[in-house]
C-alpha cells in the first residue's frame, strides 16, 4: 500500500529498505539482481529468520524460463518454490504496473525475513447480513469487515527492485 487513503504502508514504499535498481527504464530480471537483493540485506547484517522471496505471476513465469547464465540451461527458478536456495512465492498484490523512466508495467521482487512484517487484526471481524437490500432480485447483501494493519519492524531486513520487465 501507498500509506495514504486508508491504506498501510506496504514494504516497496517503507523507508529503509534495501534497494536495488535494474536499469534506467527497468531490465529484465538476471541472477546478478539475485545475488543483489541478498547482498543488499547481508551488507545490513539482516539476514536472518524466514528468509524468502516474493514477486507476482508475470516475475515468476520469467524466472522459470530465465536462464542464470547463457547456454548453460539452469535457470533463476528451476523447481517453481526456490530461488537461490531461498523459498519463494507469488501473488498478484506485488505490483506489476510500476513505471521508471520510459519504462512502464514493470514488476517488483522483494526479498527479505517475514518474520520481521507484522500483519495486525483488532476488532474482530464484522459480518452483516441484509435480505432485504436485493429482495426484488432474490438475493442477499453480505458484508464482512475486518480492521488490519501492516508494520515492516526492521526495514534492513528488506530489499527490492521495482523496475523487472517481466
Amino acid at each position: 500500500g501507498s500509506g495514504s487513503s486508508g491504506q498501510p504502508t506496504g514494504i516497496l514504499n517503507t523507508t529503509g529498505i534495501g534497494s536495488v535498481v535494474g536499469g534506467t527504464n527497468g531490465a529484465a530480471l538476471s541472477w546478478k539482481n539475485v545475488v543483489d537483493l541478498e547482498t543488499a540485506i547481508n551488507a545490513a547484517n539482516a539476514n536472518r529468520g524466514k528468509m524468502a522471496y516474493a514477486t507476482n505471476a508475470k516475475v515468476m513465469g520469467a524466472l522459470k524460463t530465465t536462464e542464470k547464465a547463457q547456454g548453460t540451461a539452469r535457470f533463476l527458478c528451476e523447481d517453481g518454490k526456490n530461488v537461490n536456495g531461498y523459498p519463494i512465492e507469488w501473488s498478484n498484490l506485488v505490483p506489476s504496473n510500476l513505471t521508471k523512466g520510459t519504462g512502464t508495467g514493470l514488476s517488483a521482487v522483494i526479498f527479505g525475513n517475514w518474520q520481521d512484517l507484522v500483519v495486525a487484526q483488532w476488532g474482530g471481524i464484522d459480518i452483516v447480513v441484509d435480505p432485504y437490500t436485493s429482495a426484488l432480485l432474490a438475493e442477499i447483501n453480505i458484508t464482512l469487515n475486518a480492521w488490519n494493519d501492516v508494520k515492516v519492524v526492521e526495514p534492513k531486513s528488506f530489499a527490492a527492485i521495482k523496475d523487472v520487465i517481466a
